[in-house]
């Protein structure tokens, strides 16, 4: 490897660990309750503009090409940050640039002209044809951040991603909004996803100081993709298991009843994902790190489950006990059909929750292998059949049941793992919990009151929300301040 083409890849190394991961988490945090904040109001607005089925048919064309995503980076984001410094140069970064985009060409060729028209016949929806395309056209665009997002993620440089992602969504969810006052109906939803990936595109590579020399590499390939196939094949594995209850909705039970559906994961699944999307991108560059040291993995990975449950729980008890109130004075009569899912994805996300970051100790200790056994199996062996189950017998209520089990058997699979791993009992498990078990009984009186008052006024009802939410939560910072203090 020739010294000028040897990169910088630590920048901030010097740190240490605890500075790093308590930087990278609070920009991420940032994020997560600016940026994803303004898209949550904007969920709820274009919500109430929007009708269920105009939901349901971009939910059905994301189920298709949200994979275009997946695999368009070949594994090669992952590979990126996974490699140590002395692997990995600027023969590498060129190399998967170029692999990604020439990759991402055929893929739009091929959702455009083929699996846009196959998806409108299978759910006998002229339109959805066109909503694929446009939507593989944006999943296109999203791919040449590729490359720039693995580069900062490997620096740490949080800072630069939060900005940009939080620019991009703002301007996607002022633009949506508007297309839906305008009778866009559908595709204001579209819109918003293809606006947003410009934007942030145009933002990282605008702060990026760097650009693809126009050289390829096989080698480099090679050594990316020893590590990026298995990765991407994990997501795959991973994505379908996420949408095929997607997929069985839309089908047997039709766009409108998927709307519903949809819209109870999203509002539970966007704090939830957001989360873990926030603790993932912090802690895979940290465990590959510390890849070599399993007992420093134990302890970050308790941690996380210390910090993942107590930002979640505490909300998904409001949206469990709630769940009525919420969607009839946030989105209208229109979808009382999500009360039950919403109850049932609460549970789910709690559960969840517990899980702590699996996949990124799986990833970050080069386990990729593995990882996509583990989620293979349980893909064809526990999440399809609970799911066709379910949704045959018992219709959208089934699907929802379905994805709560699917969650507490998964949890136990990985459990099983991790305490192979990296030696983390349920014991471990358990005391991790405990602040988020006594932050969210602080939420109860609030919601126990208005769930047992005869009368509720809307002004009544916020006020039960605002308490359930402020209360835990002040619980939760003070929880969180006096852990920092003695650990870091």
């Amino acid at each position: 490897m020739s010294s000028q083409d040897q990169i910088d890849i630590f920048p901030d190394a010097k740190r240490g660990l605890s500075r790093s991961i308590l930087s990278g988490a609070a920009w991420n945090l940032f994020n997560l309750f600016f940026s994803k904040g303004v898209s949550y109001i904007a969920l709820l607005i274009l919500a109430r503009i929007l009708v269920p089925d105009d939901f349901g048919l971009v939910a059905i064309a994301l189920i298709f090409t949200g994979l275009f995503t997946v695999i368009g980076d070949l594994g090669l984001t992952g590979a990126i940050i996974q490699r140590r410094e002395e692997q990995l140069d600027r023969v590498h970064l060129d190399t998967a640039f170029w692999a990604s985009a020439a990759f991402n060409l055929v893929l739009l060729v091929l959702f455009a002209g083929l699996i846009g028209p196959l998806v409108s016949w299978f759910y006998d929806r002229e339109i959805l044809h066109a909503i694929v395309a446009v939507s593989a056209l944006q999943m296109s665009i999203s791919t040449f951040s590729v490359v720039p997002k693995a580069i900062l993620t490997r620096n740490l440089a949080f800072r630069t991603l939060v900005i940009a992602e939080s620019s991009a969504a703002i301007v996607a969810a002022i633009a949506a909004i508007t297309f839906a006052l305008n009778g866009y109906g559908a595709w204001s939803l579209v819109f918003q996803t293809l606006i947003q990936a410009i934007v942030l595109c145009l933002l990282l590579w605008l702060n990026l100081r760097w650009f693809p020399q126009f050289r390829f590499s096989k080698e480099a390939l090679r050594d990316l993709l020893g590590f990026g196939i298995y990765d991407a094949l994990v997501r795959i594995v991973i994505y379908f298991s996420k949408n095929v209850d997607y997929l069985m909705v839309g089908k047997f039970l039709g766009p409108q009843a998927l709307g519903a559906y949809s819209i109870a994961f999203l509002m539970t699944d966007l704090l939830r994902s957001q989360i873990m999307a926030v603790l993932n991108r912090v802690m895979f560059p940290i465990y590959g790190r510390l890849q070599d040291h399993p007992t420093e993995i134990r302890r970050h990975y308790l941690l996380v489950v210390r910090y993942n449950t107590l930002a979640v729980t505490p909300v998904m008890i409001l949206f469990f006990f709630m769940a009525e109130e919420i969607i009839q004075i946030f989105l209208g009569n229109e979808w009382s059909e999500a009360i039950v899912p919403l109850k049932a994805m609460a549970v789910a996300s709690v559960i969840h929750s517990i899980g702590g970051t699996t996949g990124a100790v799986f990833r970050g200790m080069g386990k990729t292998s593995l990882h996509f056994y583990i989620y293979t199996f349980k893909t064809l062996f526990v999440t399809i059949p609970l799911y066709a189950t379910g949704i045959l017998l018992f219709g959208l209520i089934g699907a929802a049941l379905s994805m709560v089990f699917s969650k507490i058997i998964a949890r136990f699979i990985g459990q099983w793992y991790l305490k192979r791993l990296i030696s983390v009992s349920e014991k471990d498990i358990i005391s991790s919990l405990k602040p988020a078990f006594y932050s969210s009984l602080s939420s109860l009186p609030a919601v126990t009151f208005i769930l047992f008052f005869p009368f509720k006024p809307t002004a009544l009802v916020f006020t039960a929300i605002a308490l359930s939410i402020f209360v835990p939560y002040s619980v939760t910072a003070f929880i969180v301040n006096k852990r920092c203090q003695i650990i870091y």
